[in-house]
């Protein structure tokens, strides 16, 4: 099976569905069919489209996720599938697990998250310190202000002055933004697949539309995006968000890394990732989940 972040530009579009395609009509009497089987996620960034309330039922039988994007690129909301419990008694262990188990799988995560981003630090800026920071891991915040200056330091006279995560006006944090919603679609989409509920959290704590347990789980994936939008200012001379949108829906969707001495593409290596941290749950054991590592070959990818 293929997958496909597939990306509704168009104006006025009307999406429906036939005999197992997702059929997009432009106003200029065209059309483009997908099948649904192969749709991951998509991404809507332009005024009056139009769903079928058959197509969205279709898409979220499938756990199809869409990502709502204003003109700017800006992700607003998601559309997704009301979350269901495969196992009565994952969704009861997620409920029940305590502090300790918490603590454990957390900083686990937190412990690849920054793995991560030193192996990018390593090929593009290489004088970097935050290799010797990994060791304080409780001052998650003062390392991520490390990887934060040499990060946008490689984008030399185009470097933010800093982290941007709401209402960003740098197109650097624009773009990172963008692709972190992204990578929490495909996120969610595999926490809903496997029967865990996004709204319970290990670290982070529910509030108002938010999905705490994607906001977890897609941490020591950041990295990717980061290293993704890297390469796209270092290979591209169009450096708009609309290039970007496809530059990174189709790294995600296309890259590979290794996974247990194998290649494997990224979209299933985080299918992985989540399976994992649900087994954790269902048998309610401390153990370091699979995660993804990012290698140099990520990258060179094309």
């Amino acid at each position: 099976m293929s997958f496909h972040i597939l990306h509704i530009l168009t104006h006025g579009s009307k999406i429906t569905v036939d005999r197992g395609c997702l059929i997009c009509n432009f106003p200029d009497k065209s059309e483009r069919k997908v099948p649904l089987a192969d749709i991951l996620i998509i991404i809507i960034a332009a005024k009056g489209i139009g769903f079928s309330n058959e197509a969205l039922s279709s898409l979220a039988k499938r756990n199809a996720i869409i990502l709502h994007c204003d003109e700017n690129y800006k992700p607003i909301a998601i559309t997704a599938k009301l979350s269901h419990i495969v196992h009565k008694q994952l969704f009861e262990k997620q409920i029940e697990k305590d502090e300790k188990f918490n603590r454990s799988l957390w900083k686990h995560i937190l412990i690849k998250k920054i793995g991560n981003q030193v192996a990018l630090l390593d090929e593009i800026a290489p004088y970097h310190s935050l290799k010797n920071e990994i060791i304080k891991i409780e001052c998650e915040g003062i390392i991520q202000k490390i990887y934060w200056k040499f990060y946008f330091g490689t984008f030399q006279q185009n470097t933010p002055k800093n982290r941007e995560h709401q209402q960003a006006q740098h197109p650097i944090n624009q773009k990172l933004n963008y692709g972190y919603a992204v990578l929490g679609a495909i996120v969610h989409r595999s926490i809903v697949a496997h029967g865990l509920n996004p709204l319970i959290g290990i670290h982070h704590r529910y509030y108002f539309k938010s999905y705490p347990l994607v906001y977890d789980l897609i941490e020591p994936l950041r990295p990717f995006c980061d290293a993704a939008l890297y390469k796209f200012y270092s290979e591209n001379n169009e450096k708009d968000i609309k290039t970007w949108a496809k530059f990174i829906a189709g790294k995600l969707v296309n890259s590979k890394i290794d996974n247990r001495s194998r290649k494997t593409k990224l979209l299933y290596a985080i299918d992985f990732y989540v399976s994992s941290v649900a087994e954790c749950f269902y048998q309610n054991k401390i153990k370091k989940p699979f995660v993804p590592e990012l290698t140099k070959e990520f990258l060179k990818n094309e």
